[in-house]
């Protein structure tokens, strides 16, 4: 239990540095950056402190992050933009808690106990409660979609991962939450790779293209405004909520060029967020159920509320301290259920 709570804070300070190197660098280089940075801090600690990698249980954690943090992380890239921060946070956090508890009940059978149950549940109200949309975006099928996809693939990644602990308990092997933090980050770098150079070869061929016609830009936009097809819709390069993410998701535009300060920003994100972060999410799901961990993983955004005050001088409304208030009552209930087993 002390894992899930140590990721909230985490991931809070891990958001707050992802915004600002992405502001910067774009979100693209930015997730892959932190990525491959991570792989090689955790290959450094799992190759020379932590206990052999085992293959069988390699391959099912390899898996948890191709899925959770490659295919997840993808998805919930496309949906910001469509849905806004507060929906996609909304349905992420508050669909994949159930979702990973479903999974892991049908696969695994493991069951909640009733408090659990809807204890969990107090903490989702309590979300959606602080992160109710506000009208920022009208939201599309695709953005929906994504946003579905997202929250399937942090529950589904979660329940892999206990699915490899199992394994790992039976066949009486170390858990290192470091080294299966490093093992998941492999799987999330590969998605997160591929799409990287799908993305700069997109681009490359758009300039060249751009560079033999001087209408070609202007043509492009006609297009784009016409037809749905003409867009490519894991790069967002025109998206239908350009009022909210132009800045970010174009580095160029922000007229601000990367200094010192700002690569500080994506080493702050690695280690808050892929590194120490989700190696203490691991920690937590080898202890306690995907069911009773990801609805106390889900107040990161609440938790982070008064650090983004801090940091970023951003105040939070009577809602967000509502709903933080009603989630954290939520919290408490999972504690007090929870056998102490785990702690």
């Amino acid at each position: 239990m002390i894992g899930a709570f140590l990721t909230t804070v985490l991931w809070s300070f891990s958001a707050i540095f992802a915004r600002k190197s992405t502001r910067v660098f774009g979100p693209s280089f930015a997730n892959f950056s932190r990525l491959f940075l991570a792989c090689i801090l955790l290959g450094i600690y799992s190759h020379l402190f932590a206990p052999p990698l085992e293959w069988n249980s390699f391959q099912v954690l390899f898996w948890s992050g191709l899925v959770g943090l490659g295919l997840g992380d993808l998805a919930l890239f496309v949906a910001l933009p469509r849905l806004g921060s507060r929906l996609s946070l909304l349905m992420v956090q508050c669909l994949a808690a159930p979702i990973a508890a479903l999974i892991e009940w049908i696969w695994l059978g493991t069951s909640l106990l009733p408090m659990q149950i809807v204890s969990g549940a107090v903490v989702l109200v309590g979300i959606a409660i602080a992160f109710r949309p506000s009208g920022e975006v009208k939201p599309d099928a695709l953005g929906i979609g994504m946003g579905l996809l997202a929250a399937i693939g942090q529950g589904a990644g979660a329940i892999i991962s206990r699915r490899a602990y199992d394994y790992m308990e039976i066949a009486n092997i170390a858990v290192d939450g470091g080294s299966a933090a490093y093992q998941r980050m492999l799987g999330g770098f590969v998605i997160s790779g591929l799409y990287f150079a799908l993305e700069s070869a997109y681009k490359r061929r758009k300039s060249a293209a751009g560079n033999l016609s001087p209408n070609h830009a202007q043509e492009q936009r006609e297009r784009h405004e016409t037809s749905d097809e003409a867009r490519l819709p894991f790069i967002d390069d025109s998206s239908p909520s350009r009022s909210e993410s132009q800045s970010d998701s174009n580095p160029e535009q922000t007229g601000k060029k990367a200094g010192p300060r700002d690569y500080l920003y994506i080493l702050g994100n690695t280690l808050c967020g892929p590194v120490i972060g989700v190696a203490c999410y691991q920690w937590a799901l080898s202890e306690q159920p995907g069911g009773v961990v990801l609805p106390i993983v889900a107040a990161t955004p609440l938790v982070a509320i008064p650090f983004t005050r801090w940091l970023e001088q951003d105040s939070a409304g009577l809602q967000a301290w509502g709903g933080g208030l009603i989630a954290a009552l939520g919290v408490a209930g999972l504690v007090w259920s929870t056998p102490a087993t785990g702690l």
